[in-house]
């Protein structure tokens, strides 16, 4: 029984290294998005074109975007040099956070359209969301991937 401590030190130390590391590969690097699929997909409104590939569906203004996380937990999404509206700010911030919960990494950023992440793969200049989506008014549930790349 006086094991039973030393092993939950053990354990509780060995997650938040990984969480340490794990940090590290994300600070200090220029993300952007590289791949955005969802699944299924659905048909576009206007033209009845099946929609998977959100990266292609989705406006050269917003594709040029990068985010950045710091060590201090300031996430921020810059906008690349073309604009989707003359009035946007170059960057907005919010708060992130990188935890581990039921065997899965989340990646949670305040104010965004994503809220949290389930973050699948974590390396050396890539890595790879789980995102699950809300029914787009026609009742069935999608998940998206969405691969990002240090620039």
């Amino acid at each position: 029984m006086k094991y039973v401590g030393l092993f939950v030190l053990l354990l509780l130390g060995c997650t938040k290294n990984t969480v340490r590391q794990d940090e590290q590969l994300l600070i200090d690097r220029q993300w952007q998005v590289t791949a955005f699929t969802v699944e299924p997909g659905w048909l576009h409104p206007q033209d009845s074109v099946l929609i998977t590939n959100l990266l292609l569906a989705t406006e050269a203004c917003a594709r040029d975007d990068f985010y950045t996380f710091d060590a201090n937990g300031i996430y921020t999404h810059h906008r690349g040099e073309l604009r989707c509206n003359s009035n946007e700010p170059v960057s907005t911030n919010s708060r992130w956070t990188l935890s581990y919960n039921q065997d899965k990494r989340w990646l949670s950023i305040a104010g965004t359209p994503y809220y949290e992440v389930e973050v699948q793969r974590l390396e050396e200049g890539r890595m790879d969301w789980y995102i699950d989506f809300l029914p787009l008014g026609d009742g069935v549930s999608r998940s998206a991937k969405m691969t990002l790349t240090a620039r």
